[in-house]
């Protein structure tokens, strides 16, 4: 953040700032990686999920909530610069935690992520392979891309929609009904966490995850042409699109349950579609666009949720049972 900073020159302003949010997107990946596998090692494999739900929650209330308010509390305070400069307390505080917490891996078959000869390098190369000689992980990869494309590519169409004549909201009414899309989102992670690991993740996923998620998806278009410049009815289509986007947490937890040798290579693979799925939402918007509208995308999304849904019944997990998620299947 500070190279952000450090230039006022328009001539060279432009091609660092390329340069070092290149950097930046190169490390975050990075270090949610090590994260989430950290989180997996660490957990117990019956509880998976919820620890996952928890780590959303967080991530959510950090780039979702924290990340988008309080910048419009500083900049009028200090500015942009000085907003840039206080960022880097935030990745100090954080540079801290992960240095003086997560220090050690119990010695668990649910932490062994690297066993006999295999090394680090291996093991995360492994992640190309597994796509092809596992073909639970291969379909699990395409319902990964999937579960988010409305997620990233609603961002890039519903501001112009819903601020259309048509539909008649001002951006700032937009801004806010996308906000609490976000504000209930730490709740939920964690709620379908914890339901996940008793009702089963893969069941969850499939009717409200995918089933849900194409339904609300469809939703979230077509209540304000039926309610035109209403709140109500438009953040009540947002909230039920947070309800069921976020019953996905267990996404996380069923790679690398479906590779319990290699779950460092399997998280990679998790990573990878989410993003394919950050990639994908946008691209799918601007090609299909052009041609048949915003109806067209977003029918476009839901088509390929309710697809997911089926690819689901091919999917096999064998979900961890502790006490409690004893007796239940996850199918």
């Amino acid at each position: 953040m500070c190279c952000f900073s450090a230039w006022d020159s328009p001539s060279t302003a432009c091609p660092l700032t390329l340069l070092f949010y290149g950097i930046r997107g190169f490390a975050y990946p990075m270090f949610f990686y090590g994260f989430f596998v950290w989180v997996v090692q660490r957990s117990r494999p019956h509880e998976l999920a919820s620890a996952i739900g928890w780590t959303w929650s967080m991530f959510t209330i950090g780039y979702g909530i924290v990340g988008s308010y309080l910048p419009s509390f500083t900049i009028p305070w200090i500015g942009y610069m000085g907003t840039l400069w206080m960022s880097m307390a935030w990745v100090l505080v954080g540079g801290l935690l992960i240095y003086f917490y997560t220090g050690g891996v119990a010695a668990t078959p649910n932490a062994a992520l690297l066993r006999g000869d295999t090394s680090r390098f291996a093991e995360i190369g492994k992640c190309v392979t597994l796509i092809f000689h596992n073909k639970n992980i291969a379909l699990a990869l395409v319902t990964r891309i999937i579960c988010n494309l409305s997620l990233f590519g609603f961002p890039v169409i519903m501001p112009l929609f819903y601020t259309s004549p048509e539909i008649g909201f001002s951006m700032p009414e937009w801004a806010r009904i996308w906000g609490t899309f976000f504000l209930v989102q730490p709740v939920t992670n964690v709620v379908w966490g914890l339901v996940g690991d008793r009702i089963g993740w893969m069941r969850q996923m499939r009717w409200v995850g995918f089933v849900g998620c194409g339904t609300a998806t469809l939703c979230f278009y077509w209540t304000p042409l039926r309610f035109p410049h209403n709140t109500l009815a438009a953040t009540i289509a947002a909230l039920f699109f947070a309800f069921t986007i976020t019953s996905f947490v267990p996404m996380g937890a069923i790679f690398p349950m479906m590779e319990p040798e290699h779950k460092g290579a399997a998280v990679s693979v998790q990573n990878l579609g989410g993003g394919l799925a950050n990639f994908g939402g946008p691209v799918l918007a601007a090609l299909i666009l052009p041609f048949w509208g915003i109806a067209g995308v977003v029918v476009t999304y839901g088509v390929l949720y309710f697809f997911a849904a089926l690819l689901t019944l091919f999917i096999h997990v064998d979900q961890p049972k502790g006490i409690s998620a004893a007796s239940l299947a996850t199918h």
